[in-house]
């Protein structure tokens, strides 16, 4: 997802825990700013994912931010997910890439992390990332889950899969290898006619794209905006967004996002419109009575 606000983007995540639904977002704590603020509790009291972002591939090094997320009391049922890369980082993932054994090694590292750091996987995001072979980003994939098989994984997509060749070949080599990849994000952030094309793509793929054979729904999870310097909530959307998701048994939303001005809360980016709106989706999507409307 989108890598360019400086400072901290709240993750939340609204969903039935007996279901597979996932509702949720990023937060993002750029590794040049310190993170403020306070997380507003029920941000996290009725998720089930957070995403820890952003990790660059230059300096695999995890964030104390991160830990001071996970050490919410309502963060520690969740699943939490790393994201590499981004906008932000997305270059500097040719370090990683430059042989197949430096990618390995790489990925054996950041497999530790699930139990050095209780996580649960990793969100690979190579936004930014010139020609590569597509052999090395897929050993490294493939890695992560060799050194240890229970790390969940996924890879962010753009919604328009034309011209994104690599991303193109992981998407194939996932439907064909199941256990390869979980799922894929794709960044769609837009209308909700627009977002049922983008997921269209993969999940009803025609000879002229190059998605090769339709992803599975419980494959893909689909990012819609929430509100902040990138991106408006159009809680009016939400409704008809998540409808079309649970129609087509996708397997999430994820928002882009909540977040902080870098020192404090800014609480603009919590306005009451919008949480109606995410309640309005945890209720489509999780069909549960105790979605709450607000902070």
């Amino acid at each position: 997802p989108m890598g360019l606000y400086k400072g901290l983007v709240l993750s939340v995540c609204i969903a039935c825990a007996a279901a597979s639904v996932l509702f949720g977002g990023y937060m993002y704590v750029d590794q040049n700013t310190p993170a403020g603020g306070t997380v507003p509790k029920d941000l996290f009291d009725k998720t089930n994912i957070v995403w820890l972002s952003l990790v660059d591939p230059n300096n695999l090094t995890f964030p104390n931010e991160f830990l001071s997320v996970m050490n919410n009391s309502d963060v520690a049922s969740n699943l939490k997910m790393v994201t590499i890369g981004g906008q932000t980082w997305g270059a500097n993932w040719a370090t990683i890439f430059q042989s197949v054994e430096v990618a390995v090694a790489s990925a054996s590292r950041l497999a530790t992390w699930k139990t050095r750091y209780g996580i649960d996987g990793f969100d690979i995001d190579m936004e930014g990332l010139g020609t590569t072979p597509v052999d090395v980003p897929a050993a490294f994939i493939k890695q992560l889950k060799i050194a240890e098989p229970t790390l969940l994984v996924s890879l962010c997509v753009y919604g328009i899969p034309i011209g994104h060749d690599l991303d193109n070949y992981l998407v194939n080599l996932m439907v064909a290898e199941p256990g390869f990849l979980d799922w894929i994000f794709v960044m769609a952030y837009d209308t909700p006619d627009r977002t049922e094309t983008y997921v269209n793509y993969y999940l009803k793929p025609t000879t002229s794209y190059p998605i090769v054979k339709p992803v599975p729904p419980q494959q893909i999870v689909v990012g819609i905006k929430g509100t902040g310097a990138y991106s408006t909530c159009n809680p009016s959307e939400y409704t008809v967004i998540g409808q079309f998701a649970k129609e087509q048994n996708l397997r999430g939303i994820g928002v882009w996002a909540f977040g902080t001005d870098g020192s404090s809360f800014n609480s603009s980016w919590f306005r009451p419109d919008c949480y109606q709106g995410y309640a309005d989706l945890c209720r489509a999507l999780s069909a549960r009575s105790d979605c709450s409307d607000g902070v």
